[in-house]
């Protein structure tokens, strides 16, 4: 589906002890299924935790607007979750992201990394070089569909009204796909001056309602 209105995109950096993390992906996965299953206005929730250390996950989410978001915020497995969460959290950071870019495919439900790769990027870019990294990025954008049905997920947002701060989430189907287009964003984060930090994320449950797309005018 083609998104002509930006939906609600978040992420969040949740810390758990070893000992919880059955719990937790237990009843997160209860709650990632059940509601891309139930509200159609839950477009994607991925729940993926850090390759070099499983205490710090990671979770997005996409809400078509505000009162789909409110219909998962007061569902029964969302309440089932938040009384998991309130015992076992030892630490919870929000980031309220303003979509620039958005693809994933779908429909899928996905419990397993298998052969898929993740990555998290976080971008500082300086103000002068903002115009030049969009049209960058757009013209990465379209080299995307260069490979084809290899690239799972593409997610780009921001933090700030500056466009400054920039998060991506890469999902790649497999290694080889990874490795391919590994060189051509390489190659565009050298044409800027930024802070880049890397993250490899490993996939624990993600799910999609269905092939999605949004583009906020890069």
């Amino acid at each position: 589906m083609k998104l002509d209105e930006a939906p609600i995109f978040s992420m969040y950096r949740l810390t758990i002890s070893t000992e919880n993390r059955k719990r937790f992906l237990d009843v997160g996965q209860d709650n990632l299924l059940t509601s891309i299953k139930n509200e159609p206005g839950t477009l994607a929730m991925y729940s993926t935790h850090l390759a070099s250390d499983t205490g710090t996950n990671f979770v997005f989410e996409l809400y078509r607007d505000e009162v789909q978001y409110q219909i998962h915020a007061n569902s029964p497995q969302f309440k089932r979750y938040g009384a998991v969460a309130k015992d076992i959290l030892l630490e919870t950071e929000k980031t309220i992201l303003t979509p620039q870019y958005l693809y994933n495919e779908g429909p899928f439900k996905i419990s397993e990394n298998g052969e898929r790769k993740a990555v998290l990027y976080h971008l500082n870019i300086q103000s002068s070089d903002v115009k030049h990294w969009q049209n960058l990025l757009s013209d990465a954008i379209v080299d995307l569909y260069h490979y084809g049905r290899g690239l799972l997920t593409f997610y780009a947002g921001t933090t700030n009204e500056e466009l400054t701060d920039w998060m991506i989430l890469i999902i790649y189907k497999d290694q080889s796909t990874m490795n391919a287009m590994k060189q051509s964003l390489q190659d565009i984060l050298t044409e800027i001056n930024l802070k880049l930090t890397k993250q490899v994320l490993v996939i624990d449950t993600i799910v999609s309602q269905d092939e999605l797309e949004f583009s906020n005018d890069l």
